[in-house]
């Protein structure tokens, strides 16, 4: 059975602790959580040595839930990598797979140094590098994330495909195919047809769909995928409860999944 993982995203408004029982109770095995502040959504209070982060990896113990990626670790021009310490040590303690890096830095060179230095410091703690991408960052597509990682020429650098960032900004099945060694991982929704570019940040926030409500070529894109992915459900949307919200994007989700496992 394809793994699932809950993204934060989905359920912002509860607590870490709700969020991994939920990702158990409706049989997802993983989870991807927020450590570094991030606005506008809530600061979950897992940065350092807290009650709430001594709390949440005893959860995920007794749930059986692995955090499989921790968000958001932001490249600004002014950063420097030594100032993520704390979160990626954070992100240890909890046993994650995974950090989430977005590249906001225009400067190809500066962003060379500062994502390798971002990649050292993981690497100490064991954890890998994930970059996200949208034409909102500096990693606005496939294929050019992918030359800047062979670039870069770091063995755990690798990417997280969005498909909402990725069929927003023109990504193709076949982007993914030829780059498939790449892909770490992914997140899925849904989009609506004939959203305006100037209308998709607010989208990409609190519209998204489940699988299958709207018009992305989303059993294709789960198809290309190897079996050991991870797919995250990311599914913010303000208009649905946050049970109808959690339990028809999970569904939605494992039908297309278990579509591609069963063929």
């Amino acid at each position: 059975m394809r793994q699932l993982s809950l993204e934060f995203l989905t359920v912002p408004e509860v607590d870490t602790p709700r969020h991994i029982e939920l990702a158990a109770e409706y049989g997802c095995a993983f989870v991807g959580l927020l450590i570094q502040p991030m606005r506008p959504f809530p600061f979950f209070n897992l940065l350092g040595d807290t009650p709430q982060r001594r709390m949440v990896r005893r959860r995920c113990v007794d749930l059986g839930i692995t955090v499989d990626v921790v968000d958001a670790f932001n490249l600004q021009p002014e950063t420097d990598p030594e100032s993520f310490r704390l979160a990626i040590e954070s992100s240890a303690y909890l046993g994650a797979n995974w950090i989430n890096v977005l590249a906001r830095d225009p400067d190809q060179s500066r962003l060379l140094d500062s994502f390798g230095g971002t990649c050292e410091i993981a690497r100490e703690y064991g954890i890998k590098v994930s970059t996200e991408i949208s034409r909102r960052f500096a990693h606005d597509t496939l294929p050019n994330t992918v030359a800047f990682l062979e670039k870069l020429g770091d063995p755990d650098a690798r990417i997280t495909v969005d498909s909402m960032h990725f069929f927003r900004n023109d990504g193709t099945i076949a982007q993914m195919k030829q780059h498939m060694d790449w892909i770490a991982r992914v997140q899925i929704c849904d989009g609506a047809d004939g959203v305006p570019v100037d209308k998709q940040l607010e989208e990409a926030r609190t519209r998204r769909l489940p699988p299958g409500d709207g018009v992305f070529p989303l059993q294709e894109f789960l198809d290309a995928l190897p079996d050991d992915r991870v797919i995250g459900v990311e599914i913010p949307n303000t208009a649905m409860s946050l049970e109808e919200r959690v339990g028809r994007s999970v569904r939605q989700t494992r039908g297309m999944a278990d579509r591609r496992a069963a063929t």
